[in-house]
């Protein structure tokens, strides 16, 4: 997919909203939901807008891997028994791959 100059404007808008969400002393609920529709349209949207850009420059797209603090911690929360859990999914068609607990 090209990256046109609109996606590209796109892009540095959602920035500048994140940057100004992360400087705010609290998050409202609407902030939280533009929050979570950036990071969807970034990483898990039929183009993901970072990959896009990442291919368009020519340059790999590297995500974190979990470290064994994250790992401990994860086991921790799942050993609690949470009424909702979420695991990142490796594969986009797996990206709502969660489970709910009663």
């Amino acid at each position: 997919m090209s990256y046109d100059k609109e996606r590209s404007q796109l892009f540095f808008d959602d920035l500048k909203k994140l940057r100004a969400w992360n400087a705010s002393p609290s998050l409202s609920s609407d902030a939280m939901r533009g929050i979570s529709n950036i990071l969807f349209r970034w990483l898990f949207d039929k183009h993901p807008m970072l990959q896009d850009i990442c291919n368009e420059a020519k340059l790999p797209l590297l995500l974190p891997v979990p470290s064994d603090k994250a790992a401990a911690y994860s086991s921790t929360v799942i050993s609690l028994n949470p009424d909702f859990t979420y695991v990142l999914a490796s594969t986009l068609e797996h990206a709502w791959a969660f489970a709910w607990h009663h």
